[in-house]
């Protein structure tokens, strides 16, 4: 399901895929002159393979690709990895896409009562900064439901608010001295997000 609030967006007709199992729909979200791409994706239980050649040009700037493709794989919090978990693992490595999953289980089956993360999203390094995730609780289904938020300002600041440096003026070995001791005092983070803000109030300081 998507969820849109106070944006502009357009369905995006998919070509026809090579792989009959996999369902796929997307949509265009335009903000700030730029586009952001939603991909959500179900490839059923079985033997057969991800879908490779469909999945691959969705991998570009500003996206977002979220589904269930019942791959198994400790990356996204699964216990054990199936072959299918492991070539999914292999392209998010080659196209550099960062999984939003915290490990927490999405899926709970009552017939083996047992739990495994199925649900799974990734995004390209560019908006990772922005998301969030999180597993809600049950309503019912054995699927449970999941709310990623993404969090930009589309505004442009205006002038009289807008900062600026001069760089001619700056005395650069003071500032590597304080990046320097910022980064030396840096504590053990358990998530790239952290780190990822942590460095850049770092940089910014």
């Amino acid at each position: 399901m998507f969820l849109i609030r106070n944006s502009n967006f357009e369905c995006v007709k998919l070509p026809p895929f090579s792989d009959t199992e996999l369902e796929a729909q997307a949509i265009k979200i335009k903000w700030n002159n730029k586009c952001l791409n939603i991909y959500n994706a179900y490839q059923p239980p079985g033997n057969r393979g991800v879908s490779s050649d469909t999945l691959i040009p969705m991998f570009t700037d500003s996206s977002f690709i979220l589904g269930d493709f019942n791959a198994e794989h400790p990356l996204w919090g699964s216990s054990v990895a199936n072959d299918r978990g492991n070539e999914l693992s292999n392209l998010l490595n080659d196209h550099a896409f960062c999984i939003l999953n915290d490990g927490t289980p999405t899926y709970c089956s009552h017939s083996y009562a047992s739990r495994d993360a199925l649900d799974i999203a990734f995004v390209s390094p560019d908006i990772f900064p922005s998301c969030s995730w999180a597993v809600l609780n049950s309503v019912g289904s054995d699927h449970s439901p999941v709310l990623i938020e993404f969090s930009h300002t589309h505004k442009t600041p205006s002038s009289k608010n807008a900062l600026f440096w001069n760089l001619k003026k700056a005395n650069w070995w003071l500032y590597k001295s304080s990046f320097d001791n910022s980064l030396s005092g840096a504590v053990s983070f358990c998530d790239l997000d952290s780190k990822w803000r942590f460095f850049k109030d770092s940089v910014l300081r």
